[in-house]
């Protein structure tokens, strides 16, 4: 078992009475019990491995980029490593919590865990500190700040990228690997895409861990009557690939995918 997972585990009884309706960020070995003594408590997951590995577990978990705004009770967090994501979450679900609803964070210190209180206090008139072990964090927050609504757009950041004699504009997530940027990996593979495609054009392509969709809005820039199909773990990275390829006037298939254990069919570039 993990160490958060032993950390949420010892305040079961807390946790019992504390009921949270919501469970976000979940480990994938969470003690199902945790959850199912909270009633009708249900996770939220933005990676497709955690949601199959919980739902396996019979409990019943949302997979979305941003948890639904109405949020109707309390809520345990279990911290992302990227700050600015963190920041996004507390964002959305101090907007949608209740005044009495209480938020418990909890997280590893190699993860930021001690830096999370500041950020918190920015959603919430009230943080403390209610556990610590196995080198993790556990933090309640209580009466959020409704000041400002939840936009995830307002998250999104955009970047140009030249491709093919053509200005792109990649739009991407906190959370989004190389989000803000471009990759030294990807790079290379947009050196190498021009020789690939001199003789020949695929008619069917998959982009197999998408990111935020550079390597397929480059290939519809050169060849844009090709079929794409883009996969990926990550939900807010398929919201960017998305965006991506409407941005730049592009369609084609997004696909929530744990390697290509979803994707069907045949393709001649991958």
């Amino acid at each position: 078992m993990s160490p958060l997972s032993q950390l949420l585990r010892r305040q079961r009884d807390a946790l019992s009475q504390l009921s949270p309706r919501l469970w976000v960020l979940p480990p994938a070995d969470l003690p199902t019990e945790l959850v199912r003594e909270s009633g009708d408590g249900r996770c939220f997951v933005q990676d497709e491995r955690a949601r199959e590995a919980l739902d396996s577990a019979g409990l019943a978990t949302l997979f979305a980029p941003a948890p639904d705004p109405r949020i109707d009770g309390n809520v345990v967090l279990c911290l992302p490593r990227e700050k600015a994501r963190f920041r996004m979450l507390t964002h959305a679900l101090a907007s949608g919590m209740d005044e009495e609803a209480r938020l418990w964070v909890a997280g590893e210190i190699r993860a930021g865990a001690k830096s999370a209180v500041r950020h918190l206090e920015s959603g919430f008139e009230s943080v403390r500190k209610c556990d610590a072990a196995r080198h993790c964090v556990l933090f309640e927050a209580s009466r959020p700040r409704k000041a400002v609504s939840f936009d995830l757009a307002d998250y999104a950041c955009s970047w140009p990228l030249e491709a093919f004699g053509k200005t792109l504009t990649i739009r991407s997530y906190p959370g989004v690997f190389a989000h803000g940027g471009l990759d030294d990996g990807t790079a290379l593979l947009l050196i190498a895409l021009p020789a690939i495609l001199e003789h020949w054009t695929p008619t069917t392509a998959l982009d197999l861990g998408c990111g935020a969709g550079v390597l397929g809005v480059s290939l519809l820039s050169a060849c844009p009557d090709c079929e794409l199909t883009q996969t990926d773990t990550n939900a807010l990275a398929l919201a960017a690939a998305r965006e991506t390829l409407s941005e730049n006037g592009f369609a084609g298939h997004t696909l929530a995918s744990d390697g290509l254990g979803k994707v069907e069919g045949r393709f001649d570039l991958m």
